[in-house]
């Protein structure tokens, strides 16, 4: 009877060690959090003269006083404080004080400049006022009256005063403006600048006033208006026609939300090659770098650009990788609307792994990349495209999204070592070809023919005391 107990125990232990011995699977997961952002449209206009050979913000003639034929150095000066950008330029006149000046913003960018010749006499006090992105300049000036039998016809532009008699309106014009470069295009009531200002770069409209000779004493204390309102449109995706009467084509002109500070930022990218390996024998999934977004500039309406990373196994087992993304809880609607914007593709080998936006619920299910044997490599190409009828309203926005990659790898053959890896109920093979099995067998033997003989030698001991 005792000697059935012990070939029981003997069995149980044998069923206990071949649970023991089931396989398992070796997984780590990384975390790379993506940042990306959107470009703007932002330019300003100051005004400079010349002082010697250098330059200084512009202040206006000695005293305030001009003559007829005198020429007057003022350089409106447009500069990009953004993305590369086309811009364009429109004057207007008025031969009354100028009204305040806005900054106006654009479709663009739009940047207004009200420069007033003033005709009044001297002794009155002129007064500069310059605003970030735009500069609103009163300079007053004085046009010394003339011999009446040697002034010359003036030329004028008549209007009816209320007695029904014709005057005069002194009125400058683009007559009046000296040093306008070759790289200025007259289309219709635009300059177009032919050449795209990158981030930083300036451009000239013009280098000189010159007063008319014409003009007579009657221009005495008159204000002269001249209104310069630039206009900037992204360079990226759109490509002017200036052959064409409205190189712009009919691009629309939309006010920018964007604030401004005139900073420009340079920044020096050098690529970064990525990766995600999984690591020899300490089995860790690594990441590199922290961003995948690193390489990718700052995208503009239509823009399409594209990266890849390389997918490596270095481990003496096969792994399968797995991807998916997770949106930060702590994302405002904006910066969660700003993913919804993204269309992302993500191939490998010819096959496209998923077409949709950063933001798609479908995103976040695990989607395969595919198994790797030891030693192996795999490329995983990534683009994201921006809408080309973006709106301004979404120009210099930010947003992150989570990538998490899983990987799950076999342990190598015939080793039994503790894994940190999730066990798998799969039930173990059977046959002494299999050294999970074989193991556990050969314990559960020595351990039931232990008990056996223990069994045995009690028996004996009975039998001597008896």
């Amino acid at each position: 009877m005792k000697r059935k107990i012990a070939i029981a125990a003997g069995i149980l232990v044998t069923a206990v060690s071949t649970i023991s011995g089931s396989y398992a699977y070796y997984q780590d997961s990384v975390t790379v959090t993506n940042h990306i952002s959107t470009g703007d449209v932002n330019i300003g206009i100051q005004e400079y003269e010349k002082d010697g050979d250098t330059e200084k913000v512009y202040a206006g003639p000695a005293e305030g006083i001009v003559l007829p034929s005198q020429t007057i150095s003022k350089i409106p000066r447009i500069t990009n404080y953004a993305e590369t950008c086309y811009i364009r330029v429109k004057t207007t006149y008025s031969g009354e004080a100028a009204d305040s000046v806005s900054n106006i913003d654009t479709g663009t960018e739009n940047s207004e400049m009200v420069s007033n010749i003033d005709t009044k006499r001297q002794d009155e006090n002129p007064e500069t006022t310059e605003t970030p992105n735009a500069t609103e300049e009163t300079t007053p000036a004085q046009v010394e009256p003339e011999e009446p039998e040697t002034t010359p016809e003036p030329t004028e532009t008549p209007s009816d005063d209320q007695n029904g008699e014709t005057s005069v309106e002194y009125v400058l014009s683009d007559e009046e403006l000296d040093g306008i470069s070759d790289a200025w295009v007259k289309q219709g009531e635009y300059y177009y600048y032919t050449k795209p200002l990158k981030n930083g770069e300036s451009a000239d409209f013009f280098q000189n006033v010159t007063i008319p000779a014409a003009w007579t004493s009657k221009a005495q204390d008159r204000v002269l208006g001249l209104t310069v309102t630039a206009e900037a449109v992204q360079a990226a995706n759109f490509t002017p026609d200036f052959n064409s009467e409205v190189p712009w084509g009919d691009t629309e002109i939309e006010q920018c939300v964007h604030e401004k500070d005139n900073s420009i930022t340079e920044v020096t990218k050098q690529y970064t090659a990525m990766s995600v390996t999984y690591e020899g024998a300490a089995r860790n999934l690594v990441a590199a770098p922290e961003d995948f977004f690193k390489n990718l500039q700052t995208a503009m309406p239509g823009d399409t650009i594209s990266d890849s990373f390389q997918l490596s196994n270095t481990t003496a087992t096969s792994a399968e990788f797995f991807f998916h993304t997770e949106t930060p809880g702590n994302l405002t609607d904006e910066e969660l609307d700003l993913l919804k914007q993204f269309k992302l593709t993500i191939t490998q080998n010819g096959k496209t792994l998923y077409d949709g936006d950063l933001q798609a619920a479908s995103l976040n299910q695990e989607i395969s990349l595919g198994t790797l044997e030891t030693g192996k490599n795999s490329r995983v190409q990534f683009t994201l495209q921006l809408p080309a009828e973006l709106k301004n309203a979404y120009a210099k926005r930010e947003s992150m999204v989570n990538w998490i990659f899983r990987v799950q790898g076999a342990e190598e053959p015939g080793k039994n070592e503790p894994s940190p890896a999730i066990s798998q109920t799969t039930a173990p093979k059977t046959g002494l070809a299999d050294p999970y099995v074989f193991v556990p067998l050969g314990i559960a033997a020595v351990t039931a023919l232990g008990t056996v003989k223990l069994s045995r030698k009690e028996k004996k001991e009975r039998r001597k005391k008896l």
